[in-house]
């Protein structure tokens, strides 16, 4: 069995600035070479979205998604996780939020919050992003049928389908913009809020035993909302996968890839990187690790849009 992802104790790391995007409280910290780290504090005693969005970035290498580096920390005695900067420390470069490109397409495009904004629609994000000949992150390759930072943005929602991630709002999607002016998709980042990450033990538990099929897992995790509305005239986000599947009619060469990757994970990669949570932060009063490990296993290889 492998080491236990180490929990890394950032409380003399230099604070450089507070994070002013976001509802959580959140610092840039930096290390002796100048490399900027992004603290995030665990945001709840019932939460676990440190060390979902630990896993989460684990799948996404299991996947061949390009993704922020993630580690398990403490500060103060605090939970919570450190993410590096995703762009250069030399500063050439330009982190472009989502919101910023959408409103610069569309002036009229709401920016005020970046939840239930009906605005941000799959088609809108895919036509931005398409509309800037946007490439892929430097030393990333793929096979043909990924060529640019489109056919890639469909990989990020296949793998929000597969992990349950609901929050890839205008926020928490971007571009970068490099030197040489050229725009490439950023890595995919901030996937705290998924893998159920915020369901008590008692309820992980009954869902793993229930009879009840509308209870089961299964359909917990389909329904998971993204943060994508099919139409601006909707009232609700479609879901996880949903989405994946509008955004799989724009390339369906690239979807078809997408897919073949996710059916390729090997089963036991993936209960390994649940293993090597450390056992003393995923314990909790109800339950033993072993319910929890199996809650999160059965949304990994949960069926999925493409995958019988």
């Amino acid at each position: 069995m492998s080491e236990p992802f180490p929990i890394i104790d950032v409380t003399t790391w230099p604070v450089i600035g507070d994070e002013m995007l976001g509802r959580k409280p959140k610092c840039w910290l930096t290390t002796s070479d100048g490399t900027r780290w992004l603290f995030k504090k665990k945001s709840r005693d019932n939460s676990e979205d440190d060390w979902s969005e630990k896993i989460a970035g684990e799948l996404a290498e299991l996947i061949g998604i390009p993704h922020a580096i993630v580690e398990l920390a403490q500060r103060f005695g605090q939970r919570g996780v450190i993410s590096r900067n995703l762009v250069s420390i030399s500063g050439e470069e330009e982190l472009i939020l989502g919101n910023s490109m959408l409103v610069e397409a569309d002036p009229s495009y709401p920016t005020g919050d970046y939840y239930h904004v009906a605005q941000h629609t799959v088609a809108r994000v895919l036509t931005v992003i398409g509309a800037r000949s946007v490439g892929l992150p430097p030393g990333t390759s793929f096979g043909p049928e990924v060529t640019n930072g489109l056919d890639l943005f469909i990989g990020y929602l296949l793998f929000d389908s597969w992990i349950g991630n609901t929050d890839r709002h205008h926020e928490n999607w971007a571009l970068i913009k490099l030197v040489s002016a050229q725009y490439v998709l950023a890595p995919s980042y901030d996937h705290a809020a998924s893998l159920g990450h915020n369901l008590l033990d008692a309820d992980r538990l009954e869902r793993l035993t229930t009879r009840d099929r509308n209870r089961a897992i299964p359909v917990y995790a389909a329904k998971a909302r993204s943060a994508f509305y099919r139409s601006e005239n909707d009232r609700r986000a479609v879901s996880t996968d949903q989405a994946f599947l509008l955004a799989a009619d724009e390339s369906k060469i690239a979807a078809s890839y997408w897919l073949a990757r996710l059916r390729a994970v090997n089963e036991t990669a993936a209960t390994g990187i649940l293993q090597r949570v450390p056992r003393e932060i995923i314990l909790r009063k109800l339950s033993d690790s072993s319910v929890v490990h199996q809650f999160r296993f059965r949304i990994i290889f949960r069926p999925r849009p493409g995958r019988s």
